[in-house]
């Protein structure tokens, strides 16, 4: 817990508060340089370098934000019978969810962008973890608790006054920063929830860097979930919007400790009913048939490969397979174990590779996170008239199951090769398919072959 009187405490909120502060942001002829490659690579959706990031990690900057439930009254006096709850629990699922690896700070103010006089409250008790991706992406999960329900109401309500009316903030010549309100998620548990996005425009009309900050309010205890990525656009802050409520849903639902009616002792807690071990789980069987479903016939090449704990990858081209505009996932958890099962021939590489993971939180983020890269990057163009197109789609396999198509033209017209990349998820286990194709075009069946192969597989996994 935060020492009030700690002098760098009080000088870290302070400075938090103070725009300006802290970090340089990148150089003007940086941003363009990466605005440049990035309209090279698709015209779509745009990934590119960290103006925003150094702004959010380091520097509060200017938000114009508006909506979200300004809530009702509070009822005077009201509290737990046991009086509210000060300090976060040891066991407290903050990390659920969350990218990894994370970095667990024990007291911490917090990045969270406004332009306003925020934060105005010290709180009785903090948590906050961070990540920091290869690709120049960031995410933060910051818990503050205060002394009561009233105290941590009217913090929210100033940060929605310090993040409104706030101008467009100048990111280097031919580049604003903009800002914008979104529909606080109403679909989860908590009191009340407020929610904002910042992003860059340039002068061309291209629209990056997208942070998305969801806070999330139960009693006296509010949940900062933020998250910075290079894509931008109306595509991007739905597809992240929908992905970050969903990972942070276990966590809010853990707030009820902090709640006036607390945890209902009738239902699982958040965490325990995240991390029950569901079908497949830990070390996953030799003798597992993963190979069930894959064709049988070589037709000149290899032919099937494994089931195996150890596959030569080479020829299956796993790292540029799940790449998409330049962009690769980042922060996914790691397996508990991985089993692989191959088919080669001539012109058609297909790997499955079936993982288990330390919980189905964590098995549902990384199969989410696979997709993410071509959720956000409908169209990968380059200045010769070749382009791929990214088509993703879910479908009802397991418990999740998500499918990325991509297509190649040329002038417009359907080109030779291309890829699939599909993950189902059954409980605490993920099943990953690759398929490139060199040979002609995929027709309109593909996917569905590729999951209806793989349903034998599926049903053992349950």
């Amino acid at each position: 817990m935060p020492d009030p009187t700690d002098p760098d405490y009080l000088a870290e909120l302070e400075n938090f508060s103070t725009p300006g502060l802290t970090m340089d942001p990148l150089p003007a002829a940086e941003v363009r340089r990466r605005g440049t490659r990035m309209r090279r690579r698709h015209q779509a959706l745009a990934t590119v370098g960290a103006v925003a990031a150094v702004a959010v990690i380091a520097t509060p900057i200017a938000l114009a934000a508006s909506g979200g439930n300004q809530g009702q009254p509070l009822p005077v006096d009201q509290q737990p019978p046991g009086g509210w709850t000060t300090t976060i629990p040891t066991d407290f699922p903050l990390t659920t969810g969350f990218p990894t690896p994370a970095t667990t700070r024990p007291a911490a103010v917090g990045e969270i962008p406004n332009c306003g006089d925020w934060p105005s409250q010290k709180p009785a008790d903090d948590l906050a973890v961070r990540y920091r991706g290869e690709s120049e992406d960031y995410a933060q999960r910051w818990l503050v608790v205060y002394p009561d329900e009233a105290t941590a109401a009217a913090e929210l309500d100033a940060l929605r006054d310090a993040t409104a009316d706030c101008a467009p903030v100048p990111g280097g010549e031919g580049i604003e920063m903009f800002f914008s309100s979104v529909p606080a998620p109403d679909q989860l548990t908590a009191d009340d929830a407020y929610a904002y996005t910042q992003q860059a425009r340039h002068d061309d009309g291209l629209i990056s860097d997208l942070t998305l900050v969801e806070v999330f309010r139960t009693g006296n205890a509010l949940l900062y979930d933020s998250a910075y990525g290079s894509a931008g656009g109306d595509q991007a802050v739905q597809y992240e919007l929908d992905r970050r409520t969903g990972a942070v849903e276990p966590t809010v639902a853990a707030m009820c400790v902090f709640s006036i009616e607390g945890c209902d002792p009738a239902d699982p807690d958040a965490s325990e009913a995240v991390d029950e071990p569901t079908g497949l789980s830990g070390t996953i069987p030799d003798a597992f048939p993963l190979d069930e479903g894959l064709p049988t016939d070589a037709e000149g090449g290899i032919g099937v490969e494994g089931p195996a704990h150890e596959l030569d990858l080479e020829g299956y081209n796993v790292e540029s397979s799940l790449r998409a505009c330049g962009a690769a996932p980042t922060g996914l958890p790691e397996p508990v174990d991985t089993l692989y099962a191959g088919h080669r021939t001539i012109s058609t590489g297909i790997l499955r590779q079936l993982m288990t993971f330390a919980s189905a939180d964590a098995a549902q983020a990384y199969a989410e996170g696979v997709i993410a890269p071509f959720a956000a990057c409908p169209e990968d163009a380059d200045d010769r008239g070749v382009s791929k197109t990214y088509e993703v789609d879910e479908s009802d396999l397991g418990d999740y199951a998500a499918s990325s198509v991509m297509r190649v033209e040329v002038d417009g017209e359907p080109g030779p090769g291309g890829q699939i990349v599909q993950v189902v998820r059954v409980g605490q286990a993920v099943l990953q398919t690759l398929v490139n194709h060199d040979g002609d075009a995929f027709d309109a069946d593909a996917v569905t072959a590729h999951l209806d192969g793989a349903r034998a597989v599926v049903d053992e996994m349950d």
